[in-house]
């Protein structure tokens, strides 16, 4: 019935290698370059698209992986209703704290279970000098599920949700940032009011498996065991 999903910026996987212990990213340059106010640099978008790191990365040292709790935050959306009931054709909605609850849950329990099919890592519980951490966020989500009103019943749902999917590398000593990806992703189309439960499941799903695909571009792209090993011919197996 709807389109699913809709991905607000493709990304596509290329690294650079220089040899052992010389892993060199590709940076964006001229009109196309931008530095966040944490000193990441922007990847050349035709490498990876949204994705910005530190501009020496360097994940070779990097044998195991700290898998953190994943983060949920809801944009501010005002109610639109008139006294007469109704949104006067609002299309985003408010989030009730329980829903907001809900919601953080899902992703939390779905998305923590990727990370650690990162091959040839080794999942650790720990901080330490060969540790690097993971954390998956949904930031600025929008609902398009108008709240419940008696006497008002809506039927069908354009665009259930709408989020900034990031996942983030840390070194664990330091909690420096190393380097972070983002894709604007929405829900589009008509769905019965009945289906958000198992659309919102479904998206849960599907936005997990981006964030580790763009795990894997990140480790790509700073020269990580992630793509030496591929490229040494080491098994690689998910």
């Amino acid at each position: 019935m709807g389109r699913w999903p809709t991905v607000v910026g493709a990304a596509v996987m290329a690294f650079a290698y220089a040899g052992a212990g010389d892993s060199q990213p590709v940076l964006a340059v001229g009109p196309e370059a931008e530095v966040t106010g944490d000193g990441l640099h922007r990847v050349d978008p035709r490498i990876m698209e949204g994705a910005f790191v530190k501009p020496d990365l360097d994940l070779w040292h990097y044998t195991k992986i700290l898998v953190m709790p994943s983060a949920v935050s809801f944009r501010d959306v005002r109610p639109t209703y008139d006294p007469r009931g109704g949104t006067r054709g609002a299309t985003d909605h408010p989030v009730s704290e329980r829903e907001k609850d809900r919601f953080r849950t899902g992703f939390g329990e779905r998305f923590k279970d990727y990370p650690i099919r990162l091959k040839p890592y080794e999942i650790y519980e720990g901080v330490g000098r060969d540790v690097l951490m993971v954390r998956g966020y949904l930031i600025d989500v929008v609902s398009g599920v108008p709240p419940t009103r008696a006497g008002h019943h809506t039927t069908f749902i354009r665009k259930p949700w709408e989020v900034t999917a990031m996942v983030e590398l840390r070194d664990s000593m330091s909690d420096e940032v190393l380097a972070r990806s983002m894709d604007r992703l929405r829900i589009e189309g008509f769905y019965d009011v009945t289906e958000i439960p198992r659309v919102t499941s479904i998206a849960m799903t599907e936005w997990s498996e981006l964030l580790l695909g763009r795990l894997r571009e990140l480790v790509d792209v700073g020269g990580g065991r992630w793509s030496r090993c591929r490229l040494e011919g080491l098994d690689c197996a998910l």
